[in-house]
C-alpha cells in the first residue's frame, strides 16, 4: 500500500547539503578577479539540475528538491555552504593536505596565482580515500580558499 508523505521545505536541507559536502555539487563561479566581488553563485537552474543528477538513486531527495522554488533553494545552498566547512572539518582536513601530504608550497603559488582549481583538484585527488573530505572544497568560495590557504602556518 502507498503512502503518502508530507514533508517540509527543512526536510530537503540534508540532501542539498549532501550534493555539496559529499558529492562535489559545483555552486560557486570561479574567481574572476576582474570583477572584485565574491564569486557568484552559477544560475539556480544549473546547481539545481546538478542536484537532481546526484541523487537520481534517491527518488525522495529528487522531489524535496524539485518542490522547492528558486529563493529557497538559494537559501538553503547558502545556509549549508556556511554550515558545511565547521560541520565535516574542512580546516583539518586541508591542513592534512598542506602538511601531511606536503602541498603547502604549491597551494601557496597557486593561491598568490589565482589557480584556485588547481587546489581543489589536487586537495580531492589527496583526499579521494576520504569520502567525507574529498569534496569539502565545493562548499567554498575561491576567496575563502585564498584565506585558508593565508592562514595555514607551521
Amino acid at each position: 500500500m502507498y503512502e503518502s508523505v508530507l514533508h517540509s521545505v527543512t526536510d530537503a536541507r540534508p540532501h542539498v547539503s549532501w550534493c555539496i559536502w559529499h558529492e562535489g555539487c559545483t555552486v560557486f563561479m570561479p574567481k574572476d578577479p576582474s570583477v572584485g566581488a565574491l564569486e557568484p553563485m552559477y544560475p539556480i537552474q544549473r546547481i539545481r539540475q546538478e542536484m537532481m543528477a546526484l541523487q537520481a538513486h534517491n527518488v525522495i531527495a529528487m522531489s524535496l528538491i524539485t518542490g522547492l522554488n528558486d529563493d529557497s533553494l538559494i537559501t538553503m545552498i547558502k545556509d549549508c555552504c556556511s554550515d558545511i566547512p565547521a560541520r565535516y572539518g574542512l580546516r583539518e582536513h586541508f591542513r592534512w593536505v598542506c602538511y601531511h601530504e606536503g602541498w603547502m608550497p604549491e597551494f601557496r603559488l597557486w593561491s598568490a596565482s589565482g589557480l584556485f582549481g588547481y587546489i581543489r583538484v589536487n586537495y580531492k585527488e589527496k583526499q579521494v580515500h576520504n569520502p567525507n573530505a574529498r569534496s569539502l572544497l565545493a562548499s567554498i568560495r575561491d576567496s575563502e580558499i585564498k584565506g585558508l590557504v593565508d592562514s595555514m602556518f607551521l
